[in-house]
């Protein structure tokens, strides 16, 4: 937390303090409106921050994510096409057995963990 986010954090804690404490001075002179928009006066700050960091690490976390499955897509596909070109159509059967390149490519996946 920075020095601006904790004081923040202090002066709201302190506010709510006060007004649970003083319950039925604040209920009775009707001044719950003003106490809620005191705190979220004193929390806008803080909460505009925390949004724009919060948007940039889900964005981050979005776009690793993207590239993470973009290779796993990419490897099945090139999974296929071993398969697919290592088919004998005259014999009808493949070269290559496909179980072992489905689990060379689940051997690298869990390599890349």
């Amino acid at each position: 937390m920075t020095a601006d986010t904790e004081e923040s954090h202090k002066e709201a804690n302190l506010l709510c303090a006060d007004a649970i404490t003083n319950f039925k001075t604040v209920q009775s002179f009707g001044h719950e409106d003003k106490i809620s928009a005191k705190y979220e006066s004193i929390l806008a700050p803080v909460w505009l921050k925390a949004k724009s960091t919060q948007i940039k690490t889900g964005f981050a976390i979005g776009l690793s994510n993207f590239f993470s499955y973009s290779v796993f897509a990419a490897m099945f596909y090139a999974g296929g096409k071993i398969i697919q070109n290592h088919y004998d159509e005259e014999a009808g059967e493949y070269t290559i057995n496909p179980q072992d390149v489905i689990t060379a490519i689940f051997v690298m996946f869990l390599g890349a963990n």
